[in-house]
C-alpha cells in the first residue's frame, strides 16, 4: 500500500477505534497501563495499522517503542504517516 497520510486527529481517532475507546479518552501519556483493552493483540493490531498506513519494516526495537499514544504520533511523524502542515 502507498504511504497514507492523516492529521494527527485522524491517527487519534484511528488508535481509539483500535483500543474500543473514545477518541476524548486518550491523551499522549497514556498507554496499555492505562487502557484496559490495549492489550498484545491491541498492541498487533496497532502496528499492522502503522503498516498499512506505509510504516513498512517497522523494526522490533520501533514496536518496543510505541508505548504510549504519543509515542505512536511520534512515531508516525517521522515515518511520513502524519502530517498536520
Amino acid at each position: 500500500m502507498d504511504l497514507m497520510t492523516m492529521t494527527t486527529q485522524d491517527l487519534v481517532r484511528k488508535l481509539a477505534a483500535l483500543l474500543q475507546v473514545a477518541p476524548e479518552a486518550l491523551e499522549p501519556s497514556m498507554g496499555p497501563d492505562d487502557i484496559e483493552e490495549w492489550d498484545s493483540l491491541a498492541t498487533l493490531d496497532i502496528i499492522s495499522f502503522l503498516d498499512d498506513a506505509g510504516a513498512k519494516n517497522i523494526t522490533a526495537e520501533e514496536g518496543d517503542g510505541l508505548r504510549t499514544i504519543g509515542n505512536i504520533i511520534v512515531f508516525a511523524k517521522t515515518r511520513g504517516i502524519v502530517s498536520d502542515a
